[in-house]
This record gives C-alpha cells, sequence and structure tokens, in this order.
C-alpha cells in the first residue's frame, strides 16, 4: 500500500506533464526503405524524419529533382524543382498535412536549388505538444558570383511561417579595408510577428547563422 502511495504523485505528474504539453517531442531520421510504401512523393529523398506528438505518428520527407532539361528542343535551358512533405497517419492511412513546392525554370546558367540539410529541425518551442518543423533552402540561377536567395519555412501543424530573402555576402578585397557586402535582404511574414515570440527568436537565429557568406579574394 505505502508504495502504491508513493506512487501517485508519480503519476501525477506524469500527467500534468502530458496535459500541459511539456512532453518532450522526440524525432528520429529514417531512410528511404522505412517510408511507408503508400506514401507517394516526387523527386529524390534527400532527408527525411519521423515523430509522434498530439497529431499522431508523423514523417517529414524532404527532396530534389536536380536539373533536367526544360524541353527537348532546347536541353541547354534547365529546371530543377525541391519538395517538402509532412504526413500524419489518420486511421491507419497516411494524409498528407502539407506540401511546399519550389522550382526555377528556363535556366541557362548555374542553378542552385536545394535544402540545407543541417538546418533542417523538429522543435516545440512553444510546449504543446504540436512539432514544428524548420526548413531551409537556397535557390539561384546565375553566371556570375552573386547572392542566392534563401527560405526558412516553418510549419506548426498546417500554420505556415516564413522568412525570404537573400544572402549576405561578405567581399574581403584588401585586409586593410572594411569589407563590402552585397545582399541580406530579409521579409518575415506576417505571421512571425502574430505568433509565440520564441518562435521568431529561434526563426532569426537560425537565419543569422546561415545567411553569410564571406568571399575572400586577396591574398592573406
Amino acid at each position: 500500500m505505502k508504495q502504491i502511495v508513493k506512487l501517485i504523485p508519480l503519476v501525477l505528474i506524469l500527467f500534468l506533464l502530458v496535459k500541459n504539453g511539456l512532453a518532450q517531442i522526440t524525432s528520429k531520421k529514417i531512410t528511404i526503405q522505412q517510408i511507408p510504401s503508400s506514401i507517394k512523393y516526387k523527386g529524390n529523398v534527400i532527408d527525411a524524419f519521423q515523430w509522434k506528438d498530439s497529431q499522431g505518428e508523423n514523417i517529414l520527407i524532404l527532396t530534389e529533382t536536380g536539373e533536367f532539361a526544360h524541353t527537348k528542343e532546347n536541353p541547354d535551358s534547365r529546371d530543377a524543382e525541391l519538395y517538402g512533405y509532412h504526413f500524419v497517419k489518420k486511421e491507419k492511412e497516411w494524409k498528407l498535412l502539407w506540401k511546399i513546392v519550389d522550382f526555377i525554370r528556363e535556366c541557362d546558367v548555374d542553378i542552385i536549388l536545394q535544402f540545407k540539410k543541417e538546418v533542417t529541425s523538429i522543435t516545440d518551442l512553444n510546449k504543446n505538444n504540436i512539432a514544428e518543423t524548420w526548413l531551409f533552402y537556397e535557390l539561384s540561377c546565375a553566371g556570375d558570383v552573386s547572392p542566392n536567395d534563401i527560405k526558412l519555412i516553418m510549419h506548426e501543424g498546417e500554420k505556415k511561417y516564413a522568412i525570404r530573402g537573400s544572402q549576405k555576402m561578405i567581399f574581403k578585397t584588401d585586409p586593410n579595408e572594411k569589407p563590402g557586402v552585397v545582399g541580406g535582404d530579409k521579409t518575415i511574414d506576417p505571421a512571425f510577428k502574430s505568433g509565440p515570440v520564441n518562435f521568431l527568436e529561434y526563426a532569426n537565429k537560425l537565419w543569422d547563422k546561415n545567411s553569410n557568406t564571406v568571399i575572400q579574394t586577396y591574398d592573406e
């Protein structure tokens, strides 16, 4: 009886943690082979995650197509696409919660369209047991050295948050002079401004950490 009495406070604490959304969401990476065959996607899988939260069982899939000819008649003009998919298991079936699509069309020079895998993360910053998914990618069609466009996309459930802009490119042309700066545009969606404060704080940290490129153009 004494042992049961001792367990009651622990059970109550665990119940309150789950009830108040304080149970930690833990995600894990999965392989292509671990993605259920009923889930359909386009492109080559470059990252995939699985976790459980109050929505149920979740899978996030990031894919890229790489470059391909815009048309057979004009193979030098190329396209590229990337996709992000969030599936939730509902009544034993995987249902698409949201999908993002971005692309470059008819590019005759160098194409960059890729996720920054090291930035992709699953969080629960506001502790409501609904995961936030963070994706960061860059895109460019350019024949010179210029800042790439960059996008940070976050979803909490179906709600989307985003920051869009360009890399801040820092040119160091002379060790005795101040470096030049090109790019660095940044537009924050209103959703971030009206959402939880720690969403925007975390977004700004990710952006600042991954938006700068230093180009060294003198011999040290």
